[in-house]
């Protein structure tokens, strides 16, 4: 395995980390808040929060899948358009 290689999987390893790290932060928020609503005796409110939460989590799921699209056409990748120059390195 080359350098570029490794380098490229210890990239990937910290950006997986990261999404891992926002969705667990996500999931756990959801629940602490849909707990408190619901313990309360509102669950109005929870499924409120409940709604907010997920409708929040697409945004970010869109928003890192288009920020990963916009890194692969800038980098180049093997699924960025341009199979020919890439096949040609």
């Amino acid at each position: 395995m080359g350098y570029r290689v490794q380098a490229a999987v210890g990239f990937v390893k910290q950006v997986f980390f990261l999404v891992i790290f926002v969705a667990n932060t996500i999931s756990i928020g959801t629940v602490a808040l849909v707990l408190r609503a619901t313990g309360g005796g509102d669950p109005r409110t929870g499924m409120n929060a409940n709604s907010q939460s997920l409708i929040f989590g697409v945004a970010v799921a869109a928003g890192l899948s288009s920020t990963a699209r916009c890194l692969q056409l800038a980098c180049g990748g093997p699924y960025s358009g341009d199979r020919l120059a890439y096949q040609a390195r």
